[in-house]
């Protein structure tokens, strides 16, 4: 016994893209692949940077309640979103 509502399910978006594309050959350039893959350019230094920065990290468990420097941005962003007092406690610690 199947499911007749299978029957109504869209191709994934990116075989649909594939069918559509199939053929089609521009005349002077490449096509862009808008398919799902690994970035095609070097990461930019400063996001190395930052990663070698962070691996010592991983070697311990980060905090279950986040850094400090995690909630204070979470607190900002919630009192400039929805026009929030942030707590004393919060802004004494900014």
């Amino acid at each position: 016994m199947s499911n007749p509502d299978l029957n109504l399910l869209q191709p994934y978006p990116f075989e649909k893209l594939r069918d559509l594309l199939h053929g089609i050959v521009p005349v002077d350039q490449a096509p862009v692949s808008l398919s799902i893959g690994e970035p095609k350019h070097s990461a930019p230094q400063f996001v190395l940077d930052a990663l070698v920065h962070a691996l010592r990290d991983v070697e311990k468990y980060p905090s279950t309640q986040g850094s400090q420097a995690l909630r204070q941005t979470i607190a900002a962003w919630l009192c400039q979103r929805f026009h929030l007092t942030q707590p004393d406690k919060l802004a004494a610690q900014h």
